[in-house]
Order: C-alpha cells, then sequence, then structure tokens
C-alpha cells in the first residue's frame, strides 16, 4: 500500500480501503495496518530526516523498496510503544529479504542503530529555526508552513500542526428523513458501538474508534452517512428551501448532494453536477442508499454553468469547489506531499473560473454557498474578495440561524473553521447572494 503511495500516486485512503477490503484481518488488525499505513504516510518527512543521519549514502541513493521498510519500521520505533522494538526489526529484516535481499543487511544495521540511540529525534530549535522546527517535529511541508506561519504565527501554528497529526473522528450524519440522532444513538448501541451528539451540527453523531461502515448494519439501512462536521455544516449554511432548484456544482461522492435533499425534505430538484462520470456514479449509489429521489445527476463542467439553461434561473448553488485540501490534513495524511505552490496556483485559477460561472447562473435573490477544505487565503478570501470586485451585485448574505460557531466567523462575514480551535477539519466557507434589481456589472 505505502508502495502504491510513493510510486503510482495511488491515495492512501482509497489505496488502503482496497487492501483491507481483500484481505481476512480481525478489526484488531485493521486498526493496527491502518495505524502503520497512515502514520508512515504522515510522519515521511521526519522519518526521512531521521533515517537520512543513519544512512552514509543518502536517502536518494538508497533503494526505494528499503527505505520504505526503514520508514514503516522507523514508524514504530519511534511514535509506537506497544509493539516490541525485537519484533519490529525482526519483521523488517524479514521483509528486506523478500522485497531486496540485498539491503537486509542495512536495513538490520540502521534499525540497530536507532535503537542504540534510544530514539531519540533531536530536533532543531523551536526558537532559532522555527521553520525547521516545525517541518521536522510535525512532518509538514516548509512551503505550507510559511504560509501559516505568516498568517498565524509560531504558537497557533504548532497547534494547528499537532491537531493535524491527530487521529480524525468518525463523524456520521444522520438520515433524517429516516429517523433523528436518538434514535441512531440508540440503533449504535445496539450494534454494540458507542457515539455522542457532535458539538455543532444537530443531525451529527461522534463515533470513537474505527468502525467497518460497509459490514455495518445502520449504514447498510441507510440510517447515516460519514462526513465530518465542518463539511455538515457547510449545507446548514446554505438551508435550501423544500422545493426549490438547486445546482450543486461539484458535486461528486455526494456527500453534500444528500444532506442537502435531507434538508429540503427530498422535496424540490437538485441538479447534481460533475465533471468525472464516475464520481457521479458515486452520487446516486448514496442516493439510493440514503433513498433520495430529488437528485438528478448531470456530467458537466460546471464552469459551462453561465451557458447553461439554469443561467440566472438557480435559487439555490452550492459551490464546494475543488482545492488543495490543506484542511482535512488528518484525514488524509498523504495530501500535505502531494500539493505545492504549483499545484495551489493550478487550484486558485479552477476556483476562480467556477465562481464566476457559478455566480451567472444565480437569480435575483438567489443565494450561493461557496466553500473548500482549504486553509489557504488564495483559495478562500482572497477569492471571494475577486467575485465581489468583478460583481457588484453579488454580496456576502448574513449567516442567519447557523449551528456553527460564531467565534469562526471573520470580519469580512466569511467562516473559516480550524481543526485546533474547532476539533472539525479545516474548512472556509462563505454564503453570497445576488441582489435584487441590481444589473450586472
Amino acid at each position: 500500500m505505502i508502495f502504491a503511495v510513493e510510486t503510482k500516486g495511488a491515495f492512501a485512503d482509497l489505496a488502503l480501503a482496497g487492501r483491507l477490503q481483500r484481505a481476512r484481518l480481525s478489526a484488531a488488525d485493521r486498526r493496527l495496518a491502518t495505524r502503520l499505513v497512515y502514520g508512515t504516510v504522515k510522519h515521511k518527512n521526519t522519518l526521512d530526516w531521521a533515517l537520512g543521519s543513519y544512512l552514509r549514502q543518502g536517502l536518494s541513493h538508497t533503494p526505494l523498496p528499503a527505505l520504505l521498510i526503514l520508514r514503516l519500521a522507523a514508524y514504530q520505533l519511534y511514535y509506537l510503544e506497544r509493539i516490541p522494538a525485537a519484533a519490529v526489526c525482526h519483521e523488517a529484516v524479514a521483509m528486506a529479504k523478500k522485497h531486496c535481499p540485498g539491503q537486509a543487511g542495512l536495513v538490520n544495521a540502521v534499525l540497530r542503530r536507532i535503537l542504540r540511540d534510544e530514539c531519540r529525534l533531536p530536533f532543531p530549535s523551536r526558537d532559532r529555526n522555527p521553520l525547521a522546527y516545525l517541518s521536522r517535529k510535525y512532518s509538514h511541508p516548509e512551503w505550507l508552513l510559511e504560509r501559516w506561519l505568516s498568517r498565524l504565527g509560531l504558537d497557533e501554528t504548532e497547534k494547528l500542526c499537532a491537531a493535524n497529526n491527530e487521529d480524525a473522528p468518525l463523524v456520521l450524519r444522520v438520515n433524517t428523513l429516516k429517523g433523528d440522532r436518538q434514535g441512531l444513538l440508540q440503533r449504535l448501541a445496539e450494534e454494540g458501538l458507542s457515539g455522542e451528539p457532535a458539538t455543532y451540527a444537530p443531525d451529527a453523531v461522534v463515533v470513537p474508534g474505527q468502525v467497518d461502515l460497509t459490514g455495518a448494519g445502520f449504514f447498510q439501512a441507510g440510517l447515516a452517512l460519514a462526513q465530518d462536521e465542518a463539511s455538515i455544516l457547510v449545507g446548514h449554511l446554505l438551508r435550501p428551501r423544500s422545493g426549490s432548484l438547486v445546482i450543486d456544482a461539484c458535486a461528486g461522492p455526494g456527500t453534500k448532494t444528500t444532506h442537502l435533499a435531507q434538508l429540503m425534505g427530498d422535496a424540490g430538484e437538485i441538479v447534481a453536477l460533475d465533471i468525472h462520470p464516475h464520481r457521479l456514479d458515486l452520487v446516486a449509489e448514496n442516493c439510493r442508499r440514503l433513498g433520495l429521489t430529488s437528485v438528478r445527476t448531470m456530467a458537466m463542467d460546471a464552469r459551462e454553468l453561465g451557458k447553461s439553461p439554469w443561467a440566472g434561473r438557480a435559487r439555490f448553488i452550492l459551490l464546494d469547489a475543488p482545492c488543495s485540501g490543506t484542511g482535512a490534513l488528518r484525514r488524509r495524511p498523504d495530501i500535505r506531499w502531494r500539493q505545492s505552490p504549483e499545484k495551489v496556483a493550478e487550484s486558485t485559477r479552477l476556483q476562480r473560473d467556477l465562481l464566476e460561472a457559478a455566480v451567472c447562473a444565480l437569480a435575483p435573490g438567489g443565494e450561493m454557498v461557496y466553500s473548500t477544505c482549504s486553509l489557504l487565503a488564495e483559495e478562500n478570501e482572497a477569492a471571494v474578495r475577486d467575485v465581489l470586485d468583478r460583481h457588484p451585485e453579488i454580496e456576502v448574505a448574513d449567516l442567519g440561524p447557523w449551528p456553527g460557531p460564531r467565534e469562526a466567523v471573520q470580519p469580512d462575514g466569511t467562516v473559516t473553521l480550524w481543526p485546533q480551535r474547532h476539533g472539525t477539519d479545516g474548512f472556509f466557507m462563505a454564503r453570497l447572494r445576488r441582489r435584487v434589481g441590481h444589473g450586472r456589472a
């Protein structure tokens, strides 16, 4: 799995889910496998920095299979306490003999030296070199840390990095068309699971630990769907009225789409657009499992909305734009290594194009929520300022009876949720409205 992530660009969560689905493992072994994969990917920067001091030939000259085995073993030695060090070394050498026989001696020697040094990690000085300190201790890329340091300062950035390295909780959104939160909590208890009401979202519960949803009775019955609380709050910000025409401009895989349908009582029409047909298949599957009939899927590039039959007609639009994903690092640890300033610049251009098209589709008095799971200003506040500058007929609307934390509301009326402050994924959202009787610029 780690090899596929490193060499084939596989997403860690999808690669792991696929392998676990095929493997016959106990619940405990599934939890351990998940921790090993996510932990090794998450702490890649720190592990490579530590291993580099033991590899005379350097990281770049170490065969990749040997390096991946060393990362996996070093992660266990540095971060896990319950697995005996001797067992870690023995298993790593056995893996090396199987996958890179000529490197088994190197793997054994490096791990023995780490143990002789008592698994110490001499991090750079926090005061003298905060950037290197954060990058090494919390395993984040320096380009991303530079942006957060300039915005948040050292103390808050360190808290954010620590939160990004915590295990993300399982949050379930109640299918309110089939029951309520208390009913779901009762069903969870009947299936031997514990849960508690989420902090902000009135239709969400938090379940500790890892749960195999595909085998859970409540999940198969369509009583709930996994969705982070911040993502749930996006739907509550839009609050589409029953019977309305709603466009979900980037709908796949349908997590937010199905929430909008629930909020509308499954009455009205939601047009779920996505440029990727396979993602629309996921939308349809989620609708089927949850019992929703108001959603219509259509393969379409949302940048064409301004030229579509819905131009100037949509009462509600959700634009959950493709982004860097820098707010979801605790849930998808490999994102931190996939992104770069160049890729963020590409995302930013796409977001501007999508916003322009979505604004053109809004009816007079229509409302739109623009959201991202990014914590970068150029994808968030700057994007909203840009559309407001180009469209005087668009304004930031009042949040209304939104259940989220009011301290997350910024002076410009937009919302940013931070993992270290709110215990959710990092999310940005803005509620925009087209003024009635105001012509376009």
